[in-house]
């Protein structure tokens, strides 16, 4: 307890303590720097204390060094200098404004701090700036102490943690993190530790959904969630097994664009017709593809393909289910290969007849609105002879 009094009159050896800016206001944070910087002084000069002490007073000054425009000073005199503002006040209003400080200070509690997360960091801030300025100031009680330190480290834990809040469709589903106790709900923030979580979400008649995340400190972050029922995630899982164990006629129109280096396949309108078997993960098939740049008619046809195609569908690959409300959607990646028997008018007016060989990179998704029909979107890109790019949609039909 001696140490605690010899820190505190050295603390205030000082009889007044000046700021200056070019207004009030900048003055009386200058003069809050100010009392924390000789008090951070006066602790240097002075060996007689522990090196402990001055070690940790010296730090909660130095860390409070941006919180001081959050001290109430009262009966500070303001007076011009030198086309200046500045703000003085006196040893003893310095103490009594230290000793309100720690009236104040009594009466919080961590249940007290705003709801808003930019909100509640600023008030921490402004009460760790607080409660640094009482225990240099002030010659405190050992039980004083003890509570402004259990207080100090509880604001500071939360200073270093981060906020998520559950954004979901329905209201009483529970959501449980990993390394977190208990379990948590939606709209309510949930204060973590930086780090990465997974968390899973379930609600009675909906499907579970999980993910993960990650947080920093002071970081506030939002999870948006939409929660599928079990009776439409039944009706969409029906049509996807059905469709995949299916054999299907495909059907699309499309449109060819930046063709090779002679632009013979610009611009050119395709119709695709495949016939597509599925073997869970893998769909296999072949298939025609007629193109013109005119009228679909056999003399102004400009080519004609024949492919063999393979795909990916992605749903049984990872083992779920993508969907929009009841309909399942089934994408998936790809490859097609095959020969091109074209022709086209060339510079001379002359017709030229050739075959080239087709590669092509194959993506999609084929949207069922029921187990047996279906809407297809697909994008083709050749890498072989024939380096076209195709768009087209159409319609999938199973017998």
């Amino acid at each position: 307890m001696k140490k605690i009094i010899l820190l505190s009159s050295v603390a205030i050896f000082a009889l007044a303590y000046e700021g200056c800016g070019k207004d009030k206001r900048e003055a009386l944070n200058t003069l809050s720097q100010s009392i924390y910087v000789s008090i951070d002084n006066q602790f240097k000069k002075n060996e007689e204390l522990q090196r402990g002490l001055i070690s940790y007073f010296s730090s909660s000054v130095q860390n409070s060094s941006t919180q001081t425009s959050n001290l109430t000073l009262k009966n500070v005199k303001f007076i011009n200098k030198n086309g200046l503002v500045c703000a003085e006040i006196s040893k003893d209003e310095v103490i009594k404004s230290a000793t309100e400080t720690l009236k104040e200070l009594k009466t919080f509690s961590i249940d007290k701090l705003p709801e808003n997360f930019k909100e509640k960091e600023k008030t921490i801030k402004a009460i760790l700036g607080k409660i640094s300025f009482v225990k240099a100031i002030l010659n405190l009680k050992e039980e004083e102490i003890s509570k402004l330190n259990s207080l100090e480290k509880k604001l500071k834990d939360l200073a270093n943690k981060g906020e998520v809040t559950f954004a979901l469709n329905i209201p009483y589903a529970k959501i449980s993190i990993s390394g977190e106790k208990g379990t948590f709900y939606p709209s309510k923030a949930i204060l973590l530790n930086p780090g990465h979580y997974s968390y899973k979400i379930t609600a009675e008649g909906y499907e579970p959904t999980m993910g993960e995340f990650n947080i920093k400190a002071g970081e506030e972050k939002t999870i948006s969630e939409s929660l599928t029922s079990k009776e439409v995630m039944k009706k969409v899982k029906e049509k996807d097994d059905y469709y995949t164990k299916s054999t299907e006629l495909n059907i699309n129109y499309g449109y060819a664009f930046n063709g090779s280096a002679d632009k013979e396949w610009d611009s050119e309108k395709r119709i695709d017709v495949k016939i597509m078997k599925n073997w869970g993960i893998y769909k296999l098939g072949w298939g025609l593809s007629a193109g013109t740049k005119t009228r679909w008619t056999a003399k102004d046809m400009n080519e004609l393909e024949i492919l063999v195609t393979g795909r990916v569908q992605l749903p049984q690959l990872f083992d779920t289910t993508f969907h929009i409300n009841k309909m399942a959607l089934i994408p998936y990646f790809g490859v097609e290969a095959g020969w091109d028997i074209y022709k086209f008018i060339d510079k001379s007016d002359h017709k030229v007849d050739d075959i080239s060989t087709i590669g092509r990179g194959v993506i999609g998704t084929t949207i069922l609105i029921h187990k047996q029909l279906g809407f297809d979107i697909e994008y083709k890109g050749g890498f072989v002879d024939k380096k076209d790019n195709i768009i087209s949609a159409g319609i999938v039909m199973d017998f």
